[in-house]
């Protein structure tokens, strides 16, 4: 299993992959720190099973890099899931009407996120 985590703040970075490893220690997670370096990674031949995506970011952010995936054939079909400190409905709806497959708030505690992951890593996506 490969995921792909893009987002610019590296010690959120740090804390997803520390939480992938509980989650699934044989799972590989890839990091990108903005949208236009993950599509660099696809483009490169990466075929995570999902992609998980912040939303406040340079260069190419959370909406624009959802939009622009789920225009390209290549990578409509890889699940999104948005990984953001925000949890406004209508924001986490907008989201999902562009194509997310899920919206995931960042949890307050490694132990959330860890449970989280294990959950979505097993197919139970909301």
């Amino acid at each position: 299993m490969v995921l792909l985590c893009v987002d610019d703040d590296p010690d959120d970075i740090d804390v997803f992959r520390d939480a992938v490893k509980q989650a699934d220690r044989t799972a590989r997670c890839v990091t990108a720190s903005n949208g236009q370096q993950a599509f660099d990674l696809l483009e490169e031949g990466l075929r995570p099973d999902f992609i998980f995506l912040d939303i406040n970011m340079p260069v190419l952010a959370g909406m624009e890099t959802l939009r622009a995936m789920r225009e390209d054939g290549r990578y409509r079909t890889i699940p999104v899931i948005m990984y953001s400190t925000s949890s406004h409905p209508n924001e986490i709806n907008d989201y999902k009407r562009a194509g997310a497959t899920d919206f995931l708030v960042k949890p307050n505690h490694f132990s959330e996120l860890c449970s989280a992951l294990k959950a979505i890593l097993r197919g139970e996506l909301n």
